[in-house]
């Protein structure tokens, strides 16, 4: 029988499921795929089970089998339209707002329940992982599902523990073959029982963990073979001190009115526990545990073995911060509590749509938008634009699915990681025309940035996607503008020019050059050549800037050990050092004859305070080669704002 005073609270968690639900249906034809869901898309053609664990999973695939495997039989079902892909991951994202709401209540209060539920309905954080076909949206909802599931047999066993035993036991199952991190919370959730499970049931809750574990058996091979790869480190870096406050930072959407708003609620909660004397009950401490334990583990894991931490990773476990802060508050009535869910709703609605550019910046994925600007360049303009486009190293197995899905044209040229520099720059030599276009990712070699603008100088359109970017450039003026935004050169015809030194006294030559009259001599004798150094703030407009370096170079001998090298200090500490391999622009065995070399830096991969920073850039000569330079400049380029749009403040 329900109670008529909890009818208002079910009709407030109901509008918040129906919000959640329309947040994340909202043109929900148009949700593009992205690099990871076309990945597990095209493991889903494999032509038996065992196919798909031995080159589906076990290969190449670092978290367990359960959404592959998922994926494997759903596109079977339902196709392999975006929509229909993702309409299971939209299904389990709404649901787990209702199971924040049942556990929040469960455990504390109604308040409780719907405050978090609340913000799990609204912010971007889980909104964008609930429109991804990746393993976090059902971790979400079986972490949730399971946690009130094991409330009920290890808090309150009544009539119906039978049910709550088994779909403890299915969903923490789930938890174990969707996501480690979910493995992991379900591991700490499953002990954290043994503390407070009644005696009575102490042998059949002690079941429940060896049924899961039982359940897990068949995965347990790839779980080592995983565990031994220990991590994603090669492109993941080690988590900063300050990680959790910049995470809180990113959930709560960068916005300082948010994350005031909730403050505020939090700090009423443990206003009224002072005021009324009452300490928080085990709960508390329960869902605070919940939340630390993988946090912690994720933090000293990445610290002392390899990284894994990352924001996504803890998307199990943080609803658990949530409750266990708003739990601190007291039951309010339902004409209290509305008001307070319609202004977090509105507020964080509105820093979803207009500030973070939600349904503008994640609907244009840039696999999909390279692939349509691409075509329209190759229409448009035939024969006038050589087309490039950066594809994976499997050659079209992403960008293949559009080209599919809008019939468009393959007259491009492929640009992957396995191509070197020298490649490409004869590939761009011997096939010259009056525009370039160039479809690039977030990962992409940077240095290619500075090899096209010195072929193509001048920028037609650039178009900027969260990921990825678009470029079409011209060999000619006419009408177009410069891309960059500073230049430093230095010819070495003059005295040295602001910001460069070329040493004292400077070992020029007018024996050879590439333009002008002069260059400068690099010798066994000299380890460091001319140096630019600069404020960057006085070069840079953005945190997204690029910073390109172009220099020629004469070769006497082997270029092998001589590097253009950048460093960037802050504060008087060093925050970032990088070089490039000259050799890398050297074909094998050439001599005397002028080549150019290219450095580049990506200021968004770096962590530091640009108004503070100074930056260097010199030759090193580490291996004592005999060769000239000339024409050394340093350059900003725009870059793109919201490369890292989705997960970092723009």
């Amino acid at each position: 029988m329900i109670n008529k005073k909890e009818i208002p609270y079910y009709i407030l968690i109901l509008l918040l499921t129906a919000l959640a639900g329309v947040l994340r249906f909202y043109h929900a034809y148009s949700l593009p795929f992205n690099y990871d869901e076309l990945s597990a898309v095209s493991r889903t053609h494999y032509h038996s089970f065992t196919e798909l664990m031995d080159k589906g999973v076990m290969t190449i695939y670092t978290e367990p089998a359960g959404i592959q495997v998922l994926l494997y039989y759903w596109t079977k079902i339902a196709g392999f339209s975006e929509f229909m892909v993702k309409l299971p991951f939209l299904i389990f994202g709404i649901a787990a707002v209702l199971y924040a709401f049942l556990t929040g209540r469960l455990w504390f209060n109604n308040t409780a329940g719907l405050l978090a539920a609340s913000y799990i309905a609204t912010l971007q954080y889980f909104i964008m992982w609930s429109q991804l076909a990746r393993p976090m949206a059902p971790g979400l909802f079986f972490a949730l599902a399971m946690a009130y599931h094991w409330t009920h047999i290890v808090f309150k066993p009544g009539k119906r523990y039978d049910l709550h035993w088994a779909l403890y036991v299915l969903l923490a199952s789930c938890c174990a073959y969707t996501h480690h991190f979910c493995l992991l919370f379900a591991a700490v959730a499953g002990f954290t029982g043994i503390f407070f499970v009644n005696k009575r049931y102490l042998m059949r809750y002690i079941t429940a963990g060896i049924m899961i574990f039982v359940l897990y058996i068949p995965h347990l091979h790839i779980f080592f073979y995983q565990l031994s790869m220990k991590g994603i480190g090669d492109w993941l870096g080690a988590p900063r001190n300050n990680f959790l406050l910049t995470y809180l930072d990113y959930v709560f959407q960068f916005s300082p009115v948010a994350e005031i708003a909730a403050g505020a609620i939090v700090v009423y909660g443990i206003a009224y526990r002072i005021w009324t004397r009452t300490a928080p009950g085990r709960f508390f401490y329960i869902a605070l545990i919940w939340f630390l334990i993988p946090f912690l583990a994720g933090f000293f894991y990445s610290r002392l073995v390899n990284p894994i931490l990352q924001p996504s990773v803890l998307l199990f476990s943080f609803p658990f911060l949530l409750l266990a802060l708003f739990g601190l508050l007291p039951k309010l009535h339902w004409a209290i509590i509305s008001p307070a869910l319609l202004i977090i709703c509105a507020l964080n609605v509105y820093v979803l749509v207009y500030q973070r550019m939600h349904y503008d910046i994640f609907y244009r994925a840039p696999i999909e938008q390279n692939a349509l600007l691409t075509d329209s360049v190759h229409r448009a303009l035939g024969s006038k634009a050589l087309t490039l486009m950066e594809l994976d190293r499997d050659g079209k197995r992403n960008e293949l699915y559009y080209m599919k899905k809008y019939n468009l044209g393959s007259s491009f040229f492929v640009v992957d990681s396995s191509m070197d520099m020298v490649s490409l720059r004869d590939y761009l030599q011997d096939h010259r025309q009056q525009f370039l276009s160039f479809a690039t990712m977030a990962e992409s070699n940077d240095e290619r940035i500075p090899l096209l603008l010195s072929f193509y100088p001048y920028l037609v359109k650039q178009y900027d996607f969260y990921g990825g970017t678009f470029y079409l450039l011209s060999s000619k003026a006419g009408s177009y503008a410069s891309p960059f935004i500073f230049t430093s050169g230095n010819n070495f015809e003059q005295a040295a020019p602001a910001h460069w030194n070329n040493g004292n006294p400077a070992p020029l030559t007018d024996s050879v050059h590439c333009s002008g009259g002069r260059s400068f001599r690099m010798d066994s004798n000299r380890e460091f050549g001319p140096t630019f150094t600069c404020k960057l703030s006085d070069m840079i407009t953005g945190k997204n800037n690029l910073i390109t370096v172009s220099v020629e170079v004469y070769p006497l001998a082997s270029m092998d050990n001589v590097f253009i090298v950048s460093t960037i200090e802050s504060n008087g500490k060093q925050v970032d050092w990088r070089a490039s391999h000259v050799a890398d622009y050297v074909m094998l065995g050439t001599k005397k004859k002028w080549v150019s070399a290219f450095h580049t830096i990506k200021l968004s991969d770096i962590y530091f305070a640009p108004e503070n920073a100074v930056l260097k850039i010199y030759i090193w000569n580490k291996g004592k080669r005999n060769f000239f330079l000339d024409d050394f400049d340093v350059r900003t380029v725009k870059g793109n704002p919201i490369i890292y749009g989705l997960t970092e403040k723009f």
